[in-house]
């Protein structure tokens, strides 16, 4: 994902975030088209369905917290670190700040003690620090180039649309609201996009050496509508219609292991 925003001050902000699955870090980069402009601040909200949080500074520019769900459920520790270039990065409470900087690259990973192993909090800093070791460009060169090895193996083209210059979300509304989308104002493109987006979840979802997708694709909570879980019925299979007939077997190994 790329996201580019303009301020009042004509101060342009390129906004990048990807997930790299051969790290297992979610890596993101904001950079402004202004020397020493750069100020921000991250921090780590506290979900209310868990136990006291404990967060811990390791040195000036990476922090971890940690914590339980409540019943004595799923114990976790996450770590998130700053690069900047240029500027100064320092920890404060349960904040990480960047003060002058050109570009910041924020560097997150997170393990459980359900699925990490013996080792699942010290795992945290050595994934984290091993990403850093590598620049943002290489992080997401690496992200594009698994990903895409599956995704190109297949296209669709239903033909061309003129509200394909509109955004998603107005092209969304338009078929919500019943518009006549005939003639010039059909947008085939559109089923094109749904058909892609379908791929992408199951791309992104069904790895080998992962859990297989359940009931929930994103979750912002910690208890999910029907509990996150799995079931053998139509809700998987509709998960895995994609994976034979747009050659990609290799998605259905996480459930079938």
């Amino acid at each position: 994902m790329v996201m580019k925003l303009s301020s009042s001050d004509k101060a342009r902000i390129t906004f990048s975030v990807a997930a790299s699955r051969d790290t297992d870090v979610l890596a993101s980069t904001e950079k402004r088209n202004l020397s020493g402009f750069m100020a921000m601040m991250v921090k780590r909200g506290v979900p209310s369905e868990v136990d006291p949080i404990s967060f811990k500074s390791v040195g000036s520019d990476l922090m971890t917290f940690s914590g339980r769900a409540f019943d004595d459920g799923t114990a976790f520790t996450a770590g998130y670190k700053v690069l900047a270039e240029g500027g100064r990065v320092y920890t404060k409470g349960n904040r990480i700040h960047v003060e002058d900087a050109d570009e910041a690259v924020l560097i997150f990973s997170c393990a459980t003690d359900y699925y990490h192993g013996d080792a699942w909090k010290e795992s945290v800093l050595r994934t984290i620090n091993a990403a850093s070791e590598k620049s943002y460009a290489a992080l997401l060169e690496a992200h594009l180039t698994d990903y895409q090895e599956i995704f190109k193996r297949v296209d669709l083209s239903l033909g061309s649309s003129r509200p394909a210059a509109l955004p998603t979300d107005v092209r969304l509304e338009a078929l919500n609201d019943e518009f006549d989308l005939s003639g010039t104002d059909r947008d085939p493109q559109l089923y094109a996009l749904h058909f892609h987006f379908g791929r992408y979840l199951l791309i992104s979802s069904s790895r080998k050496g992962y859990f297989p997708p359940g009931y929930i694709y994103w979750c912002p909570d910690l208890f999910s509508e029907w509990f996150g879980g799995h079931a053998d019925d139509v809700n998987e299979q509709m998960n895995y219609w994609a994976a034979d007939v747009c050659n990609m077997p290799e998605m259905l190994e996480p459930f079938f292991d």
